[in-house]
């Protein structure tokens, strides 16, 4: 009997600790920051790969599907016409210290693989964690109130705010794979690296080679 993978957290104080599924059989961890927040992409209850959100904090894991914790319409100032229909992120590749977060979906008119990314809100609502660390958050669990409590939540919780990548010029994709801490990020447009600041491709390599960033 084998076991399907799992994501998993190693820390020196609680060695490696098992961060589960969204309720399928399979998970993958991609990236963690130094805030101890962890993404990648996890199967569902009906088989569906999603991206996820993992902490765990005080001896407790808890993941949460990132489809459900973006806001539904663009960024401030940004025209929601910019942000092309797509389906659900199926992938986070990267995570920095800011939690700003790179993810994949599939565009719905075409499905090639977009790039995006997601920057947090730090909703004043959410309580900051006691354990003192920088520009974290505590993620709400994933429960819905019975009829005793009030009537049900059926939105999404708006923590954020998504922002499309674009691609290289000719190029059919984008794949992301990283970002550092100022929220440039890097990855592959078609056979490609790129690198992306903000907006704006600051850098496109194009050689006769196919190339990759990592």
């Amino acid at each position: 009997w084998i076991r399907a993978p799992h994501a998993f957290f190693w820390s020196q104080s609680d060695g490696m600790v098992d961060l589960g599924t969204l309720g399928g059989t399979t998970s993958e961890a991609r990236d963690v920051n130094n805030d101890g927040r962890v993404v990648g992409f996890a199967e569902t209850a009906e088989g569906e790969q999603r991206a996820f959100i993992a902490s765990y904090v005080k001896g407790v894991v808890t993941m949460r599907d990132l489809n459900e914790l973006v806001a539904i319409s663009a960024p401030p100032k940004a025209d929601p016409a910019d942000r092309p229909a797509h389906g659900p992120f199926f992938e986070a590749n990267a995570i920095n210290d800011d939690g700003r977060i790179v993810v994949c979906a599939k565009l719905q008119d075409s499905g090639q693989i977009a790039g995006f990314i997601l920057t947090p809100r730090y909703a004043a609502s959410l309580a900051p964690p006691d354990d003192g660390r920088k520009g974290a958050f505590i993620l709400p669990p994933s429960t819905t109130p019975s009829d005793e409590q009030g009537p049900s939540i059926s939105a999404p919780l708006e923590l954020y705010d998504v922002t499309p990548i674009g691609r290289l010029p000719g190029a059919d994709d984008c794949i992301p794979v990283d970002a550092n801490n100022v929220g440039c990020v890097v990855g592959t447009s078609g056979d490609h690296a790129f690198f992306w600041d903000h907006g704006t491709f600051q850098l496109g390599w194009y050689f006769k080679h196919e190339q990759r960033a990592f």
